[in-house]
Order: structure tokens, then sequence, then C-alpha cells
């Protein structure tokens, strides 16, 4: 009964889920994996720059969108961000389209998280009730939900992790389990490489050498794609095309960071606070390494992504750490159990463990409704369907030939399009002055797409010339000019 109940409650939230997830190559981060995703289901890492005929620009970055750089190892544009995430969006988009296989790849990877950390409290003996109630407190998380509606590498480096953990767990006693282990480690690893940061907790909770020799064979797949990847692509096995670390990460950001987490942990993850405060009652004399362990990894990265310049300015850059929320939640329903045993109210099973683990639920619940609805995060999709909308209308109406200047919207419009992008926030004065020469001998022209945050004040200020509405796609302003003066 009570099998068959969960499997109807977890596909009732896929469902839930699933209507709520836009798959859409919105923005910097979604359109960088959809576009890398593209590339690898047609064989390729890297593609040629698309440019304006005539138009000779003095920086191969003006014709560079989002999520691209043309200063990789490979000729013309190689994506930025890791290939993980990609590589699961390709896989899915050719068994299932590129409509419906990024989204099965997203509802998979929460309701696969949400699982996992069922088993990660059951295997670590908070009992049924209390692992029901750390399940529950995960999907209900307002930050968990936020990134599981849209296209981000969080959820799924969160599963994976998850995984490992499980494997890491039971991998004392199983060999298949050790592998497993490794395997989805190094998955998360490809998907997001500061993963890596947890490598040593990782092999503390393995517990032995034994452990960590078959976890090291099954993160050898892996390891040996992110080695390739970092080598055709930007020149060198641990090498990424974030840039160089110290652009990044700076002292002075933890203040700020730790303040953040300070302010949103209560909303997003209550009992990640918990897990401090209950530290005292974790099952020390039996679970002392796998204590250790799970706390060097939360704190871990907690204590890494503070010095990001990013952690510190909004609750949703907290996505970063999503990784160890079944990590926090382990050892705060961990003490729980302790503290409940002590007292002698048993956690186990029976009405006492059910009240507290209803209790546990209404303390992750209540605040959980409060956030996301103040942050309007069951919205997201609304929030990215203009997206869509303008990719689709650019492809269907800007003619063969022509090209369109953008910004925030570039690596949108370079998923759904084979025009040229042009970058208007990174053309210089004398590129202007050159494209307007041939716009003005030619008689061609260029179009504009002006997403709502930007307004179009700074594309007019970047190209001082005539611009005339052609129309507005959900918000979207479309411009063109053939170069006219004012």
């Amino acid at each position: 009964m009570f099998r068959t109940a969960s499997w109807i409650l977890l596909a009732a939230y896929a469902v839930f889920l699933a209507a709520h997830f836009a798959s859409v190559p919105a923005g910097s981060d979604s359109s960088v994996y959809f576009n890398g995703a593209r590339l690898l289901a047609a064989g390729k890492m890297s593609t040629p720059l698309r440019t304006i005929e005539g138009f000779n620009a003095s920086n191969p970055w003006v014709y560079t969108p989002h999520g691209f750089t043309p200063e990789g190892a490979s000729p013309g544009l190689t994506p930025t961000y890791p290939t993980g995430l990609s590589l699961h969006y390709a896989a899915g988009a050719l068994l299932l389209g590129w409509q419906w296989g990024p989204l099965a790849v997203a509802v998979l990877a929460s309701v696969a998280t949400v699982l996992l950390t069922f088993l990660i409290l059951q295997e670590l003996g908070v009992g049924r009730p209390l692992a029901i109630a750390g399940a529950t407190a995960i999907a209900v998380s307002p930050l968990f939900l936020f990134v599981s509606f849209i296209p981000m590498s969080d959820v799924p480096t969160t599963a994976w992790v998850a995984l490992a953990i499980l494997g890491a767990l039971r991998a004392r006693g199983s060999v298949g389990w050790a592998i497993i282990a490794g395997m989805a480690f190094s998955v998360a690893v490809v998907i997001r490489p500061t993963t890596a940061v947890l490598a040593p907790a990782f092999a503390l909770l393995l517990g032995g050498f034994r452990p960590v020799g078959w976890a090291c064979l099954g993160a050898i797949p892996g390891a040996a794609w992110q080695a390739f990847t970092g080598v055709v692509l930007y020149g060198g096995m641990l090498r990424t095309g974030y840039g160089a670390f110290g652009d990044s990460f700076a002292w002075e950001n933890a203040g700020p960071s730790w303040r953040n987490y300070a302010v949103t942990f209560p909303y997003v993850l209550p009992l990640g606070l918990a897990a401090v405060l209950l530290a005292p009652w974790w099952p020390w004399k039996t679970r002392a390494r796998e204590g250790v362990a799970l706390a060097a990894m939360a704190g871990g990265l907690l204590l890494f992504y503070s010095y990001y310049n990013v952690t510190k300015e909004v609750w949703w850059y907290l996505r970063f750490v999503l990784p160890v929320f079944p990590v926090l939640l382990a050892l705060a329903l961990g003490g729980l159990r302790g503290f409940l045993e002590r007292r002698q109210i048993r956690g186990g099973g029976g009405q006492p463990a059910w009240i507290v683990a209803l209790l546990v639920v209404a303390i992750c619940l209540v605040p959980a409704v409060r956030w996301s609805r103040k942050q309007h995060v069951l919205l997201m999709k609304s929030f990215q369907e203009p997206y869509a909308a303008a990719g689709e209308w650019a492809r269907a109406n800007l003619p063969q030939g022509s090209a369109v200047a953008a910004m925030h919207l570039s690596g949108t419009l370079y998923f759904y399009s084979d025009l040229p992008i042009l970058r208007w926030d990174l053309i210089s004065t004398e590129d202007v002055a050159a494209l307007r020469r041939m716009l003005t001998g030619s008689g061609r022209s260029i179009y504009a797409m002006v997403h709502p945050f930007e307004g179009d004040a700074t594309l007019r200020e970047q190209f001082p010339w005539r611009w005339e509405k052609v129309t507005e796609v959900e918000g979207v302003v479309v411009l063109r000019s053939g170069g006219e003066a004012r």
C-alpha cells in the first residue's frame, strides 16, 4: 500500500513539474545548454561564426551570442558552459525531440532527486516518517522548484550527487554500488566541474581504500570525457570556458554571501539551519564517519560558493549549493532522530514519529508557500515563453540573408534561426560606422530584437540611426534600420 501510494504521489509530482517546465532556450544559461545540445546531437563541438556579408567586424565577439566564446581551442564558436547537461538534452532530443526531450530530462532529474533523498535518509536510519518528511522538504522548496521549472544544471547536478551519496553509503558491502557511486559523481562533475570540491568528503563517505578504488574505476568514463572536451574545446584537460578562477571568486564576497545564506535558508530549506542546531544529537557513536563526511560536504560547498561573485546577490543564486540540500536534510533529520531517541520518542514508526514528521513538513511547507508566492515561482514558465515566441517569429519572418542585433535574446535567436547575430552591446564605434556604410551603400537593412527589460534606449544610443518598429512579439520589440540618419 505504501509503495503504491508513493509511486502515485511521485507520478502526480512529475505531472506538476512537467506542466510548469519551460522547455525554452531562454537567456544566457538555458540557451547555451540548448545550443550546445544541438551541436552534440549533430556530432559537433564547435560551430563557424555566422557573419554579415560585406561587413568585416574587427572583433569576433561582435558575432558571439550569449554562452559562446570565439577564443576556444577549436575554430569558430565554442560553448562556454560544460557539456554535461547539453549531453543529457541531446540524448533526450534525439529520442523525443527538442520540445519533449529536455522536459523529460528535467522532470526525471527532479523526481529522482526527491526519491534519492528519501532513500539516503532511509539508508541513514532516520525511519520512514522522517525520510518522507525530508523528501517532501526538498520537493516543496521554492529554490528547488524555481530551478526545476527552467533548463538549468542545478537539479541534474543534485540528482547525480544524490545518487553518488546513496552509492557511497552502500559501497562498503557492494562493489556494484561503489562503481555506481563513482560513475554518478563523475557525471555530476561533467555537468558542473566545481562539484569536484566534494571529492575528499565523498572519498571519506565511501569508507575505505577498496570502495574508493572501485569508485575511481566507475569514474573513468566521466573523467575521460571531461579531459577530452577540455583539450578539444579549451586547450587543456583541466580548462573550462569559464575563464580564470580568480575572475569570479574573491575573499570579500564571503560575508555578504553568508548573510544571503542566513536570510534565504529559512524560506528555501528551513532544515538547513536545523542541521547545525541538531548536530549534537547525530549518532556519532555509530555513524561518526558518515556524519563527518556529510558535514564536510555541506560545509565545503557552502564555503566554496561563499567566495563566488554572485552568491551574495539574490535568493535564487543559492541554486549553486543545491547539490548539498539532501546532505543538509540528512544531517538535520539524523540529528532529530537522535534527539527523539534520547527522549524515548519512537522516531522510526508509530504515531509519535508520524506526528513529528508532520510537524517537520509544516515547518518546511508554510514558509515555502509564502516565499513561492512572493517570488512568483509558479509563473516561471510564463516568464520564459516570450523567448520562444520571439525566436519562432524570427525564424518564420526575418528574411534570409538579413542579420539581427540582439543582446539578451542573442542565444535564443541563435538557436531558433540561422541568421547572423550581432551583439549590439559588444560592437565598437568604428564597427558601427563601417556597418552603417555597408547598409547605406547596399540598400540592405538590419533588424534588432529587444527584450522588455532591456528597453531600446541603449540600442538607439549604440546605433544612432533611424529605427522603424516592425512589430512586437509578447513584449519583445522588433526594429528595422537601413542605417539612415535620424
